[in-house]
């Protein structure tokens, strides 16, 4: 019998071992790399020099609700309405940038407007092309009663980003990922309008208010390679 028992502890010791390997290999993973606060502070940075006024579009910024908050984490996030004081055209610009990509995963549109009454419609692939940068995306339609006899529409243009100057079309294809960029995050900008706006104006419109936003796009992208891997 005293074999036997010398190979339990033997076995008991390495099981012991390998726990205590996993836990000390699952702490390294979690101490940030060098760079990862100065990359975050510079993208705020780039977002508080953003101007009002985008060429004829005034903007308003309105507060994130607290629930969005708490569920994002969020290094910088802002609502901004615009309205164009020549074409009285109104369009809104949400831009989210996490500490963490995987504090992505609940703001996206197929998820976060059905949820607030909205039927999406279509989505739909697309590519734009604003200040020197090719951005991949999706654009999505929703629609919703307002009341008995009226109904409203929307188009929203998303497109998310990496730190290694990536675009993500959508949650699908950064789930994958995110773990790898838990401590550099992950960037979404989403541009609102109403599905009144032809394609050829709407698409006029993004490249005009998104083409504000580079400087911020720029700095999101800045990260470099992801320094996990």
């Amino acid at each position: 019998m005293r074999p036997r028992r010398t190979k339990d502890i033997i076995i008991l010791s390495l099981t012991a071992l390998l726990i205590a390997g996993a836990g000390i290999e699952g702490f390294a993973l979690q101490v940030p790399p060098a760079g990862g606060e100065e990359y975050h502070q510079r993208i705020k940075q780039a977002y508080q020099q953003m101007p009002t006024r985008i060429e004829d579009w005034v903007g308003t910024e309105h507060a994130l609700s607290q629930g969005a908050i708490t569920l994002l984490h969020p290094n910088v996030a802002a609502s901004w309405e615009y309205a164009n004081f020549v074409t009285q055209q109104r369009a809104q610009v949400l831009l989210v940038q996490c500490t963490d990509a995987r504090e992505m995963f609940g703001h996206y549109p197929p998820a976060c407007y059905p949820g607030q009454g909205w039927t999406m419609n279509r989505s739909e692939p697309r590519e734009w092309k604003v200040g020197g940068i090719d951005i991949k995306g999706m654009e999505y339609e929703f629609s919703r009663s307002e009341t008995d006899r009226q109904s409203s529409s929307i188009v929203v243009d998303d497109f998310m980003m990496l730190p290694d100057g990536s675009f993500i079309r959508d949650m699908a294809n950064l789930r994958p990922l995110a773990f790898e960029w838990r401590f550099f995050g992950s960037g979404q900008m989403q541009m609102i309008t109403d599905t009144s706006i032809p394609d050829e104006e709407r698409k006029k419109i993004f490249s005009t208010l998104i083409g504000g936003y580079v400087p911020v796009i720029r700095a999101i992208q800045s990260g470099g390679s992801n320094p996990t891997k």
